[in-house]
């Protein structure tokens, strides 16, 4: 019987693909905690955390366009998004950046989605 991947999975498994990568790109003993995940956080913010601790190889608190090249040869296109997300640019990214950046995207999906909804009741009310 041939065995098919279900679409859903396949961003998780790019996203772990990039994390495991960037693990493996960066120096040993880079994996401190420095950003902690706030209580009753989503798991999606939870895999937030932990990938900008990865990429923090400095333990500074910040991720420098220099830590972030480890993860752009791996998505070239999260380049672009560091840049969207550097809101002061100043090269580096700290925490209220990433997160403000993640309720924006966020706030653009809900948003989206609920465009998709009212279409989609439009349709069905036409019918």
């Amino acid at each position: 019987m041939k065995h098919t991947t279900h679409t859903p999975f396949r961003p998780l498994r790019a996203t772990l693909a990039a994390a495991l990568a960037t693990f493996l790109l960066l120096p040993q003993g880079a994996f401190a905690e420095r950003v902690k995940v706030r209580p009753g956080a989503s798991k999606g913010e939870q895999q937030a955390v932990r990938i900008y601790n990865m990429l923090d190889a400095d333990g500074d608190g910040l991720i420098s366009r220099k830590e972030a090249k480890r993860a752009f040869l791996i998505r070239p296109s999260l380049s672009r998004d560091f840049d969207k997300a550097d809101t002061n640019k100043d090269g580096y990214l700290d925490e209220a950046e990433v997160r403000a950046d993640a309720a924006k995207r966020r706030a653009e999906r809900k948003a989206r989605r609920e465009r998709e909804k009212a279409r989609a009741a439009a349709k069905k009310a036409k019918k």
